[in-house]
């Protein structure tokens, strides 16, 4: 089996990183390094007094706060050929690494694996948006129109730049994955999807679905389960704040721009309607 690097970008949150670090040893799943990308020197203190005996550490400092930048400092120190990118703080089931790595045995094969993430509740990440899609019809036609209509595959980008998160079957085919993923240090370099600024909004569904359009199969392999925390609902101002890269999403994979302002005014007043609930309820 390919020797493995593990890459994490962190800033100000120490205390999740060494959980998920101990996480790792725990499970038995020790790779041949781990390359921490942070903000504070001070982070490395910790982290040495603590992994000195157990773990092949190594640390980079980043002037920049940006995950994207972060990540790509980490992967140039990276060894390896196999990379996974973790977030910093994740809590990762026994034998999920191995199970993503066994994809990897040709080097050389156009895949990307993704985990299978889930909240503590232990189910799916977009368990909740699934129920209300299968549920509702007036759903069903807003984002048929969305997508020029056309039924939206599951794990795809819409034809208006809005990222569509259904998944109703880990075994078939997507157009992107997020957060817990591994690949080639290779692929992370191929002059079309290789990026590494910006602030990180949507950063690795941008890389997967790059990929996913020069014809990498994207695996999410349902054993390779790794918990994350609760995303906070999206309220009207975060939703306001996504726009910007729902339109970067338009001009960089050549989406409609009438379908976008179509989705702007549909959403905003989604937004509305459920702010003006949560006021009277």
């Amino acid at each position: 089996m390919n020797k493995l690097s593990i890459v994490c970008a962190t800033h100000n949150n120490i205390n999740n990183l060494l959980n998920t670090i101990k996480n790792i040893i725990e499970t038995n799943q020790i790779p041949d390094e781990i390359i921490i990308c942070s903000t504070d020197s001070n982070d490395y203190k910790k982290l040495l007094n603590i992994f000195k005996e157990s773990i092949n550490l190594v640390f980079v400092l980043s002037k920049i706060k940006s995950q994207t930048y972060q990540r790509s400092l980490a992967i140039k120190k990276a060894k390896n050929e196999l990379i996974l990118q973790i977030d910093d703080d994740v809590i990762i089931f026994p034998k999920a690494i191995n199970y993503m790595q066994k994809y990897f045995d040709n080097i050389d094969k156009k895949i990307i694996v993704g985990g299978y993430l889930i909240y503590p509740n232990n189910e799916h990440v977009s368990k909740r948006f699934t129920k209300y899609y299968k549920s509702s019809s007036l759903l069903k036609l807003i984002y048929f129109i969305l997508n020029l209509f056309k039924k939206p595959n599951q794990m795809s980008i819409l034809k208006s730049g809005r990222i569509f998160p259904l998944m109703e079957d880990s075994n078939k085919n997507k157009e992107w994955l997020s957060s817990f993923l591994m690949y080639t240090k290779k692929t992370y370099y191929l002059s079309d999807v290789h990026f590494n600024l910006g602030k990180g909004y949507y950063e690795d569904i941008i890389f997967t679905h790059k990929l996913y359009k020069l014809g990498y199969e994207l695996v999410m392999e349902k054993k390779s389960k790794v918990k994350i925390d609760h995303n906070i609902s999206t309220g009207i101002t975060s939703y306001y704040k996504s726009l910007p890269m729902q339109y970067y999403f338009v001009k960089l994979f050549k989406k409609n721009i009438f379908l976008f302002i179509i989705d702007i005014f549909i959403f905003s007043f989604i937004h509305f309607f459920i702010s003006i609930k949560k006021i009277y309820d």
